[in-house]
Formats: C-alpha cells, sequence, structure tokens
C-alpha cells in the first residue's frame, strides 16, 4: 500500500542520515 512505501521511504531516508552523521560527528556536534 502507498502507506507502507512512505513509511519505508522515511525509515530509508533516517538511515541514511545516521550512517552521514555517523561519518561526521564533529559536524554533528557543532549543529548540535
Amino acid at each position: 500500500s502507498k502507506t507502507v512505501d512512505k513509511a519505508n521511504i522515511c525509515l530509508y531516508n533516517i538511515n541514511n542520515l545516521v550512517v552521514i552523521l555517523r561519518k561526521f560527528p564533529v559536524s554533528f556536534v557543532i549543529i548540535n
């Protein structure tokens, strides 16, 4: 269903953000 697809895309985007933040922990600290 479309709702499931949207949820999967959301989780996928969150996972990508986590990976990026792990690669750049210094910039993550600066942002916060």
